[in-house]
């Protein structure tokens, strides 16, 4: 029950940029039209206001779920008088606003090269004070003014001091189209694999613990899977080959992980059978003095999956394993302290799903895994996972 309630204005500015291949719950006609008009791939949001007036509600005998319906209810007829403010700010309107830009960039051109032929006056200060800087520097100098220059020099560098970064710029999801706080490893696994692969990034699913120097991740994208040994430590190597063989994130990758999946020249070749997989259908195992380049990032592209399972066996833990179309096996340990049976589960059923859709050039949806690591992460068991999905899929648009 609640006796009253009151909440005061709300006002926000949102910021949004959606792909649209995302949005799955949209029809392909109203997609085609989004993407005709803002003459892009993405819809997004540039500075959108949206005013939530003052709400007082008295007092409610019932359910939660009622009160909580009629209160998006209230604040959905709310959003809905906004719309014309939010699509002022959207790229909807690129279209429309395509001749006003045409047209300031010409009046910008023109009033740029009037300025231009009129600022270079003979008579004018900068023509003046050009010339005044040349005979001054013509002058001699004596010891004095020399020492005295190079003073004002080195005040000049120190107040140009570098300013060096406290934490590593966060991990931008925009596949999902969700911003998440920060953490140190999504932070690293920016830092080390770069922006053109975080773009295609879903999640993150740590392989060991966070504790040394060294983690090995699991990458789950829009059209492939990879495993990468992260530097999560301060002092980064440029070269993962150096990596401390005794440390427990490093070890795992070279000795676990080393032999299953495709090097990163190999699976981004198109078309084309992987050498690795010409060579030998067998596990190929490599020593710490292979190439750095072909061992830093291993993956196998997801419209080659043709079956997935996990295996689970009593002296090993899970494993998930994955045949592809060149007749490959690949096993993948995922140890259970830190990759739960519920995530398990979630990996093979967006897998299986990317499996069953041959027309999908391998996309794979990875809403259930997505959910049950938001779950895990708020610290709900099983028995309550389900009473998170509705918010986390909320979150994650």
């Amino acid at each position: 029950q609640v006796e009253s309630l009151s909440i005061s204005d709300v006002k926000l500015t949102l910021w949004c940029r959606l792909r649209l291949q995302s949005l799955s719950f949209l029809p392909q006609y109203v997609l085609t039209a989004v993407r005709a008009v803002s003459l892009s791939n993405f819809f997004t949001l540039n500075g959108a206001s949206v005013s939530l007036k003052r709400r007082n509600f008295p007092a409610h005998r019932g359910s939660l779920e009622d009160f909580l319906a009629a209160l998006g209810a209230e604040y959905g007829r709310s959003v809905v008088a906004n719309i014309f403010s939010l699509l002022h700010s959207s790229s909807l309107l690129n279209l429309p606003r395509a001749p006003l830009k045409i047209g300031q960039g010409a009046m910008f051109g023109m009033s740029k090269g009037i300025r231009h032929m009129t600022e270079k006056s003979a008579f004018s200060p900068p023509f003046t004070s050009k010339v005044h800087s040349k005979v001054a520097a013509q002058l001699p100098k004596s010891p004095f003014n020399k020492i005295l220059s190079r003073m004002g020099s080195l005040s000049v560098v120190d107040q140009r001091a570098t300013r060096v970064r406290r934490r590593q710029p966060r991990l931008l999801l925009p596949a999902v189209g969700a911003l998440r706080p920060w953490s140190a490893l999504d932070a690293a696994v920016m830092a080390q694999m770069g922006r053109a692969i975080c773009k295609d990034i879903h999640e993150v699913v740590p392989l060991t613990p966070l504790k040394g120097k060294y983690c090995t991740v699991l990458l789950l994208c829009s059209g492939k899977i990879l495993v990468s040994c992260i530097n999560t430590s301060e002092r980064r190597e440029s070269d993962l080959s150096m990596a401390d063989s005794s440390d427990d994130g490093s070890r795992f990758f070279y000795q676990d992980v080393g032999a299953s999946f495709y090097p990163s020249a190999e699976m981004d070749a198109a078309d084309t059978q992987p050498v690795t997989a010409r060579s030998s259908v067998q596990f190929r195992m490599f020593n710490m003095g292979d190439d750095a380049s072909r061992i830093k990032v291993r993956g196998i592209r997801l419209q080659s999956i043709r079956t997935a399972s996990v295996v689970r066996l009593p002296e090993s833990g899970p494993s998930l394993a994955l045949d592809d179309s060149w007749g490959r096996s690949h096993r993948l340990p995922l140890p259970s302290p830190q990759v739960s049976e519920a995530v398990c589960d979630a990996i093979v059923e967006g897998l299986r799903g990317a499996c069953a859709d041959c027309d999908s050039d391998g996309d794979v949806d990875w809403t259930a895994l997505r959910t049950t690591l938001y779950a895990e992460r708020r610290g709900l068991n099983v028995g309550e996972r389900h009473m998170g999905l509705k918010e986390a899929t909320t979150m994650c648009l």
